[in-house]
């Protein structure tokens, strides 16, 4: 018999996960609808002196693996212009069958005078103080913790549409969703931030002001909630 014919309930992270277990057989009444959380003074408090003058940097936080797509940012980099230096930054662990592919499109942004900053895979605090805006495009995320990091770093985000933190943000208000492994729909995304500062600072504000609702205090005291609404 398997984990889920056992237990009562089952706490579901996202609408994603939710689509998954429902096309799975498993009954709605048997799902707890709860997003993650994340500790919202640990992010929101940092120091943004990481920020270099009219630099625009555009963060990855995660494994640098195919499934997570930072191929598809790097492809997506290839096309955006500015007349302020653009850096990439990359915060995380390289996956061995990914570093050709990675260093084959740092050699080629170069040209194009945008450059890759790997950060390592060590903690992304000073990455975030340093971004401008925060990328995931992962062709298959249930989650995405970051997401919630970085929004609560003061960042837009900008997510695949299979990113399941995408339940978290808010279109056009916080941050934009492009369509999984559309790096031109992506471009166009990243440009209309570079082109609109005043939009990266309203996006900046609102991630903040979104974030602070899903510090983990909420989310366990609604999670508990819900768990006492089901009866078990």
């Amino acid at each position: 018999m398997s984990e889920i014919e056992i237990v009562d309930k089952i706490w579901s992270i996202s609408s994603l996960v939710e689509n998954s277990y429902l096309s799975n057989n498993i009954k709605k009444d048997k799902l707890i609808d709860c997003a993650l959380g994340v500790d919202f003074k640990k992010f929101n408090n940092l120091d943004k002196n990481e920020k270099k003058g009219e630099e625009f940097n555009i963060l990855f936080v995660g494994n640098i693996n195919v499934e997570k797509g930072p191929h598809i940012l790097l492809k997506a980099g290839l096309g955006l212009k500015s007349s302020n230096k653009i850096n990439i930054i990359f915060n995380g662990g390289i996956a061995t069958n990914f570093k050709d592919i990675f260093n084959g499109y740092v050699d080629k942004l170069a040209k194009n005078n945008i450059s890759v900053i790997y950060g390592g895979g060590g903690s992304p605090l000073k990455s975030y103080a340093r971004a401008s805006i925060f990328v995931l495009p992962s062709v298959h995320e249930s989650f995405g913790l970051v997401v919630l990091e970085a929004m609560a770093a003061g960042l837009p985000v900008v997510l695949s549409d299979n990113v399941g933190a995408k339940d978290c943000m808010k279109e056009n208000v916080n941050g934009f969703t492009f369509k999984k492994g559309d790096h031109i729909q992506l471009t166009g995304i990243i440009q209309k931030l570079i082109n609109d500062k005043e939009m990266v600072k309203k996006m900046s504000k609102e991630s903040e002001r979104i974030a602070k609702e899903y510090d983990w205090h909420f989310i366990i005291k609604s999670l508990i909630d819900k768990i006492k609404e089901s009866n078990l």
